[in-house]
């Protein structure tokens, strides 16, 4: 299931910065519930969290529970809206804090047809769970058949999706020599180890991607989210 929180994500692509006229004024309030104990999160950094969102009225609109996959992405380059990019600079990762966001710097007077109403001041509790620095792995079911390793043909499902769950790519059977060269390096890190039978979920930062300037579909700055299933692993040729 593709969660309703994703798709505010995507709207925030379109509304964040471009609607400061039409909400009412209002700052970024930032408190700070638990410190964390890693490294600060900075402009250009990948991350992923955890939330919860709420209306003015303290319904609960969405939060990262109603996710299949956790909500990754980089800091302080349009991905998330405004409030996002503001608020969580300065964290540090392990941390909880609660971002009090105006209209401005959110879903403006527009809001999200349905879910949020236009001129609403929302609130967000975000857990920073990790900087992407490498690759997270997280093995959803573990196969018991061959390893995945450098130099063997492996053969995959998959299913590749951005920040908001926009799929990029998607194959099944996709036959190819882990390590081989041809591909991002994130997937080759991401697919090791892995054995027959098993599913995995890979969050891979851009700087193991397609970098700052992306490629083509794939947008600068993006995180790539996969979901494989390993089918075969062979010596090949």
């Amino acid at each position: 299931m593709r969660s309703l929180l994703l798709s505010f994500v995507l709207t925030a692509f379109v509304l964040a910065g471009c609607d400061s006229n039409g909400g009412s004024d209002g700052e970024l309030i930032i408190q700070d519930l638990e410190e964390g104990d890693g490294d600060v999160v900075e402009s250009g950094d990948a991350v992923m969290v955890s939330y919860e969102g709420k209306l003015e009225d303290g319904s609960v609109f969405d939060a990262s529970d109603l996710h299949d996959v956790p909500l990754a992405f980089t800091v302080g380059v349009g991905q998330v809206i405004e409030g996002w990019d503001q608020g969580l600079l300065g964290m540090r990762e392990g941390g909880t804090r609660r971002l009090v966001i105006p209209p401005k710097m959110a879903y403006g007077r527009q809001g999200v047809r349905g879910s949020i109403p236009g001129n609403e001041t929302i609130t967000f509790v975000i857990t920073l769970d990790k900087i992407l620095d490498d690759v997270y792995t997280e093995d959803r079911v573990v196969g018991e058949g061959a390893t995945a390793e450098l130099g063997k043909v492996v053969t995959v499902d998959y299913l590749g999706t951005l920040t908001g769950g926009e799929v990029f790519d998607s194959s099944q059977n996709f036959t190819f020599e882990l390590g081989g060269g041809n591909f991002i390096e994130g997937w080759n890190r991401g697919i090791l180890g892995m054995r027959v039978g098993g599913s995995r979920l890979i969050v891979i930062p851009y700087q193991l991607a397609y970098g700052a300037g992306g490629n083509g579909f794939i947008p600068p700055f993006a995180v790539l989210t996969f979901e494989v299933d390993l089918t075969d692993v062979s010596d090949g040729q």
